[in-house]
């Protein structure tokens, strides 16, 4: 799924895994690729293998996780290459587990804090509840801050990726939504 194609409904039945953490890792500005298989430390094939065949293989030594172009030093394919078959291992990075780790889903609100935005992460025995507010009014007393985005999931993580993502379909782009 791209990021065009979200819709609310399929945002909030996402699970957590590799392909919620390539839609955040592209609203992130990571140039991601695809998703391919990784050995446990990391290291990743470079071939070319459409998600939907590698969705159900089961290779108990490697894990489904997405990777974006890190640094190119091949001599065949271009820096803004997306057939990253062609490109060698050296020059993928992995996307770091969003909807899964804390470390990580955290990345995500220092990201949206330094653009202005304010994200409260709320965690009850149901679950855990993140909104995101855009300031809408600067006051010498107080600043307005107005909700404009929430998702909730089982985890943290989750629900910090919902929301963003839920921001982006809102907002269309994030980038048009700063100050």
């Amino acid at each position: 799924m791209s990021l065009k194609e979200l819709t609310r409904e399929a945002i909030e039945k996402m699970p957590a895994g590799p392909e919620m953490d390539a839609l955040v890792a592209e609203i992130l500005g990571y140039n991601v690729l695809g998703i391919t298989h990784c050995w446990p430390d990391h290291e990743c094939f470079g071939y070319d293998v459409p998600y939907e065949l590698l969705e159900d293989c089961e290779i108990s030594w490697t894990e489904l996780r997405p990777v974006y172009l890190d640094h190119c030093v091949c001599e065949f394919a271009k820096p803004d290459d997306k057939r990253y078959w062609e490109h060698g291992a050296g020059c993928l990075g992995v996307v770091p587990e969003y909807s899964l780790e804390d470390m990580y889903a955290f990345d995500i609100v220092d990201w949206l804090v330094e653009q202005d935005y304010r994200v409260n992460v709320t965690v009850s025995p149901d679950g855990a509840y993140c909104q995101i507010y855009k300031l809408r009014d600067k006051d010498f007393f107080a600043n307005l801050y107005e909700a404009i985005s929430y998702g909730i999931g089982e985890t943290r993580p989750l629900a910090i990726c919902r929301s963003l993502l839920s921001l982006y379909k809102e907002g269309g782009n994030i980038k048009e939504n700063l100050k």
